[in-house]
């Protein structure tokens, strides 16, 4: 008997283990499943975040690049001249006020908006030539000889090489390169011409009958430095002969300082974002525009075709009476976001093969819109 009930005892015990095991396992394959389906949700979300990322971030930093430029520009078979007015890149000193690591993210944001609109222009526009229109740095009239070459070096991996047939011209100083008129500094200007070359110059446009021009409205505006003002005048003389020579000769004068102009009766027109009248002021380091006498001597000597001047930021298109004749004067906005205007733009010069010369206004993507992804 005691056999029999301990077999009896025995053979009920596995019954009520697999009850319950079979309960456990339910109950566990139900955990596994959950997590798997947590893991999978948790994946799935995962990647939907990265996918959508990555995307955003092409988008504002290609598609929305592009599609600002592509907007404004109609690709034709012309000679293309791109214009790019007071890049100014920042640099430490720029905003004095600020916390160090600010200016170190405003500067990388800055420095992103350039090359990313640079790289685009290059690659949809793909101009002959590339102008900069002077102040190429904030401050560089100030920097000792260590820290402005490292601010050179970094000026040149913003506006890197792209197109290997497109020809940059530099050599146009701003007051922010080597400050103004009588208080011009030598040293700085004399490194601005080592590095970047004369800043007075003739550079023929191949394939047209044009000639670009540029001048130093800063250094012939220096009347305390002879030695420094006189390059400047030396030069225009050497120009108006030179055009008794070759009258067929078409002139395209870039000068960074406006030329003189009665702000009430010469209207920028209405592609200039201020509504305020064009300013005629002076101050340290700077002048709104050259005096009377130097701009009536670079019009009777250089005799020019179109005017591109920069500095002021913002847009202004204007004429001018000399000889008589009348030419216009464009001032370009400036290409970068933190100039005071809303939207940057540069400005393009196409000549086509019967030599006519036209001129446009390329936008740029709008600022502050893309911060987030940049």
């Amino acid at each position: 008997m005691s056999t029999l009930n301990y077999r009896s005892s025995k053979q009920a015990l596995p019954i009520y283990n697999d009850e319950k095991s079979q309960r456990l396992s339910v109950k566990q394959n139900n955990n596994l499943n959950l997590l798997k389906s947590n893991k999978n949700t948790i994946l799935y979300l995962y990647t939907l975040v990265v996918l959508s990322w990555l995307y955003t971030t092409k988008y504002f930093e290609v598609n929305y690049v592009n599609n600002a430029i592509k907007s404004s520009y109609k690709d034709e078979d012309t000679t293309k001249l791109l214009v790019f007015g007071d890049v100014q890149i920042m640099d430490k000193h720029s905003y004095p006020n600020r916390p160090y690591l600010v200016n170190k993210i405003t500067q990388l944001i800055l420095d992103n908006y350039h090359r990313k609109n640079w790289i685009s222009s290059q690659n949809i526009i793909k101009p002959q030539y590339n102008v900069f229109m002077g102040d190429l740095f904030d401050g560089g009239r100030y920097w000792d000889n260590q820290y402005w070459l490292s601010e050179f070096e970094r000026f040149h991996k913003i506006f890197k090489k792209v197109n290997i047939y497109a020809k940059n011209l530099l050599n146009l100083p701003g007051n922010h390169d080597i400050g103004f008129g009588d208080t011009i500094l030598k040293d700085s200007f004399y490194r601005f011409n080592k590095f970047f070359g004369n800043t007075n110059s003739r550079i023929e446009i191949k394939g047209t009958n044009y000639v670009i021009y540029t001048i130093d409205s800063i250094a012939l505006s220096d009347s305390k430095a002879p030695e420094i003002q006189n390059l400047s005048i030396d030069y225009l003389n050497e120009v108006k002969n030179y055009h008794n020579v070759n009258p067929l000769e078409k002139r395209i004068l870039l000068t960074h300082v406006p030329l003189f102009r009665d702000p009430n009766t010469q209207v920028c027109g209405a592609l200039r974002e201020s509504k305020k009248p064009f300013p005629i002021v002076k101050g340290n380091q700077y002048q709104t525009v050259i005096s009377s006498e130097l701009t009536d001597m670079i019009l009777d000597c250089i005799n020019p075709d179109l005017v591109l001047s920069g500095d002021d930021h913002d847009y202004c298109e204007i004429t001018h009476s000399f000889n008589n004749r009348e030419v216009k004067e464009i001032t370009t906005k400036s290409a970068a976001m933190n100039m005071g205007i809303q939207h940057p733009q540069l400005t393009l010069l196409t000549i086509d093969e019967k030599d006519t010369l036209t001129y446009s206004q390329i936008d740029l993507h709008t600022p502050y819109m893309p911060l987030l992804v940049q």
